[in-house]
């Protein structure tokens, strides 16, 4: 039997391990412990907005903030990131990626410090301002860190794990703010100084980390980009220097058509070849849409609607806001399975369809506590001055606290339904804590005789669970598919050169988007009802659906060759293109000998 045996070639095995392990590609520890720290930037961001939303619960009563000054330091910091992603893309350029990211890390803990630290208004807003830089800086950074390190066939999943830390950050910043929610007098401080302690975190490791290998070969620095790429390669199946000389050959192609063309700058470059100007016009509507079914507006809302089942212990409010948080993270890691098997596109379509249902769900719920709304029957001692005004002709409680100028004051029944409700002005315009007469002018004495004020929102305990479904089936949808998707694809639709501009480009969009919802939520509160907003924001989902149908081409396991020339075809074409998508292989050069002696080479096919 030995002669119907197959012989073993020894060569032959050892040329097909090699082959098998170059194909692979398989990255050291150093690659994810790079990404890790990278991607505090994206916990940084959820941190910020999940701390804030839990901490303003004492903010209100500390500094007596108004709604006007609650979107002050919401938007302030939108703001400041807005412009300096934009900013941060030149920096990169200029300076390096890796100097970004240590300069975002220190001005957050900075932030962090001024905030925890602030004793009036002005210096609470300081520190939002501050803190919005270094959130500006890291957000458009990080990604581009990311993608231009790992390998190409690592790219989407972990550009997706640094969107899913937001959601990291955010659970992380709700079971934060139920720690301190017990200090009424302290807790908010602890809660936003704690946010320095990732940055500082991500500031001493990333002094240990190298700076992207584009950057350094774009300024010339090719000893250093190889050291770079040794690092980040398992140097027993990698071939760094073919790694290396694509890379260059790619940044030096670039120059000389740039210099034939008389085109130096990379935006005009961007803009003059269809198929770039069609990706980044994808990449920003992405971004654009994310913002416009309003993430925010829910996640400013998750309290409200908390309260609105009854619940008035503030602590409690913050856990349950924790446990949202804590099912928006679930669904990020769902998505973070589901982006390399099912694919980019259909995950955004899911995530859109379902965002659309919830928000009609949350639309209808706060529909029916409107129509539902208790009514103001009891009726107050006032004085002679406060008899005649605004707040003693409205009938509903939902009718009183839209009004701007007045708060309801109830006593529940043994079920927490309101009972005895009146409808009282408030203290003053910058002051609506407590009513200016009646039974709720000194709330801490109204409570103690089960009398209870409210001035942002309407207790609803037999109808609330309609909204709570919404806002739960909302994030799970959101944080699975459009909370991370739009990052993943800006870090995949641009080539090596472009990428840089391509993600600020998306980032600053992303932030003009945010403060132009958070800015005008404000105004539409105080001229729409609460369910017409959330029936706007289904609309915007609806659309941007269409949008991702028509437009949107599939990414996953596609070359950046192949990419551009998806964005090579009319729109219409571009979502039913007919390239084949197969398992992502990278190709690199082997150095050796074939079994009869020849050269074997393999050629690169990188971005």
């Amino acid at each position: 039997m030995a002669g119907n045996r197959l012989v073993e070639d020894p060569d032959s095995d050892e040329e097909q391990l090699a082959v098998d392990g170059l194909v692979r590609n398989k990255n050291s520890r150093f690659v994810y412990l790079l990404t890790f720290l990278s991607a505090i930037g994206g916990f940084l961001l959820g941190y910020d907005a999940g701390v804030v939303s839990g901490a303003m619960i004492l903010l209100k009563d500390e500094f007596a903030l108004t709604y006007a000054w609650q979107t002050a330091l919401v938007s302030s910091t939108i703001a400041a990131a807005g412009v300096f992603s934009l900013i941060g893309g030149l920096f990169n350029e200029r300076f390096g990626r890796k100097p970004v990211i240590l300069c975002a890390s220190f001005v957050f803990t900075l932030g962090s410090l001024l905030m925890a630290s602030a004793n009036t208004r002005t210096a609470l807003l300081t520190g939002r301002v501050v803190v919005g830089i270094g959130i500006g800086l890291v957000s458009v950074t990080s990604s581009v860190y990311i993608a231009e390190l790992v390998p190409s066939r690592l790219r989407g999943r972990l550009v997706t794990a640094n969107a899913v830390l937001i959601a990291a950050g955010q659970l992380t910043a709700g079971c934060i703010d139920g720690l301190f929610a017990y200090d009424t007098a302290a807790g908010w401080r602890y809660m936003l100084a704690m946010g320095a302690v990732p940055a500082m975190v991500q500031f001493i490791g990333f002094v240990f980390l190298p700076e992207t290998p584009a950057w350094l070969i774009t300024n010339g620095q090719h000893e250093a980009a190889k050291a770079a790429l040794r690092r980040v390669r398992d140097v027993d199946t990698a071939d760094v220097d073919e790694e290396f000389s694509v890379m260059k050959m790619t940044i030096e192609e670039r120059s000389r058509n740039a210099a034939t063309n008389g085109c130096k700058s990379i935006v005009k470059d961007v803009l003059r070849q269809p198929a770039l100007r069609r990706a980044l016009i994808v990449g920003c509507l992405l971004h654009m849409f994310q913002q416009f079914i309003g993430i925010n507006a829910v996640m400013y809302y998750s309290a409200t609607i908390i309260q609105s089942a009854g619940l008035r212990e503030k602590s409690v409010i913050i856990w349950i806001a924790a446990a949202t948080s804590a099912i928006s993270f679930a669904s990020a890691l769902v998505g973070l399975s589901l982006v390399d098997k099912i694919g980019r596109r259909p995950l955004i379509l899911i995530s859109l369809l379902g965002v659309m249902v919830s928000l009609s769900i949350l639309a209808i719920g706060f529909q029916i506590t409107s129509v539902y709304s208790p009514l103001v029957t009891y009726e107050e001692d006032l004085p002679v001055s406060l008899r005649d005004n605004l707040c003693g002709s409205l009938a509903t409680c939902d009718a009183c606290v839209r009004s701007g100028e007045c708060g309801f004051c109830y006593h529940p029944d043994e079920e927490s339904i309101p009972k005895q409700g009146s409808c009282l002005p408030v203290a003053a315009l910058d002051d609506y804590t407590h009513a200016a007469a009646g039974r709720c002018r000194n709330t801490t004495l109204a409570e103690m005789r089960g009398t209870f004020w409210t001035f942002d929102s309407c207790p609803s305990p037999l109808y609330a669970w309609v909204p709570i479904v919404g806002l739960v089936l909302y994030l799970l949808f959101f944080a699975a598919g459009m909370g991370p998707m739009p990052w993943t694809i800006n870090s995949e639709i641009y080539p090596m050169w472009a990428r840089n501009f391509g993600i600020a480009a998306a980032s600053a969009t992303n932030w003009i988007c945010n403060l132009l919802v958070t800015t005008t939520f404000l105004f539409l509160l105080e001229n729409m009802p609460k369910y017409g907003i959330f029936w706007m924001y289904a609309g915007a989902a609806s659309i941007g659906a269409v949008f991702v149908f028509l437009m949107v081409p599939e990414t996953k396991g596609r070359n950046i060759d192949e990419v551009e020339g998806l964005f090579a075809v009319p729109w219409a074409e571009s979502s039913a293109a007919t390239l084949p998508l197969e398992k992502p292989v990278q190709y690199v050069h082997i150095r050796g000998l074939n079994r009869d002696g020849r050269g074997l080479s393999i050629d690169s096919d990188s971005d």
